[in-house]
């Protein structure tokens, strides 16, 4: 009988241990449930396509689209991008975006406000409105154009960067743009 009541023993401190275990895993999961993120879950990417002439003093073109999309569970605010063109020939920029001091109607043509540019190969953009995008949610900003002649080889990278009231570092686009050519 003494091994009946030393197992009933064993098994009873081992149903308590269980469920001390079991008790401390629940509290981790609720505490783990109750915490937010201090950080928004942003990805962001390029699509591209491009018309190379390849002949000399013909103009190239790279139409793009950066496309913004919120993977996490809470709204972002002042979405803001960067795109950083880096580039070893002349180029013009063009784009669906209005100035600060633009008119009533273009403003409304456009939901990116282009920012002062602080250097000459960053261009800075803002969501106008209430700027909210919400979890689930994809803001681009579309069709922006890239048009350059070459004369020789030429080489042209653009980055993506974006910004928002949660984070002010930046997060980096998933891809870059990079155009190389050769005449």
């Amino acid at each position: 009988m003494a091994g009946y009541e030393e197992l009933k023993e064993k098994l009873t401190a081992w149903n308590q241990q269980t469920a001390a275990y079991l008790n401390q895993i629940s509290q981790l999961i609720e505490e783990k449930q109750n915490q937010t993120l201090p950080l928004p879950r942003l990805t962001s990417y390029f699509t591209s396509s491009l018309h190379a002439a390849h002949h000399k003093k013909r103009e190239n073109i790279l139409f793009g689209d950066f496309h913004i999309k919120n993977t996490g569970s809470q709204p972002v605010r002042d979405l803001g991008i960067c795109l950083r063109i880096r580039t070893t020939v002349p180029y013009d920029f063009s784009g669906k975006y209005h100035l600060p001091n633009s008119n009533a109607s273009s403003r409304q043509l456009s939901e990116w406000e282009r920012v002062e540019q602080e250097s000459e190969e960053d261009y800075w953009f803002k969501r106008m409105g209430d700027g909210e995008l919400l979890p689930g949610e994809t803001v681009s900003f579309s069709n922006f154009q890239l048009k350059w002649k070459a004369d020789d080889h030429y080489t042209m990278v653009v980055e993506g960067f974006v910004y928002c009231d949660l984070d002010t570092d930046g997060i980096t686009a998933l891809n870059q743009l990079n155009i190389s050519g050769e005449i």
